[in-house]
């Protein structure tokens, strides 16, 4: 009788730990999923706070003054092309220096009295990568 008592302990005893066994597997591929989607919405989140600064003023009209604040910083950051169009010319800030924007003896002047519409563009992997300031009349 005891062969037969302990058969049946051992197996009660395999079947709960087979059993919690593959509770920790669930809970862990349950818990592996969430942790991945965390991980996404944080990059996300983190990815855009940094873009938060290029496209706040996307798609709206801003006083000149800010947009001439805005295309300083934009053309020091390195890898996005700023375009702007005023009544006298369009260029790529890459063309001239920063300091021809205020000039107002320069073709590059831009009037901090008007007002400027911004248009960001992003490329396919969904990156920055070109920015338009055009005067408006």
């Amino acid at each position: 009788m005891s062969v037969v008592k302990e058969f049946i302990l051992f197996a009660a005893g395999l079947v709960i730990t087979v059993s919690l066994a593959m509770i920790g597997f669930k809970v862990y591929s349950k818990a592996a999923e969430i942790g991945k989607n965390i991980v996404e919405q944080e990059e996300n989140s983190i990815r855009e706070l940094k873009e938060y600064e290029i496209t706040r003023f996307d798609g709206t009209e801003i006083d000149g003054s800010r947009a001439i604040s805005y295309v300083k910083k934009m053309y020091a950051s390195e890898g996005i092309t700023v375009e702007v169009r005023t009544e006298k010319k369009s260029f790529v800030m890459d063309e001239i220096s920063a300091a021809c924007i205020r000039d107002t003896s320069s073709v590059y002047y831009m009037n901090p009295l008007k007002k400027y519409h911004v248009t960001v563009r992003f490329d396919e992997n969904d990156a920055v990568n070109r920015i338009t300031v055009e005067q408006r009349r």
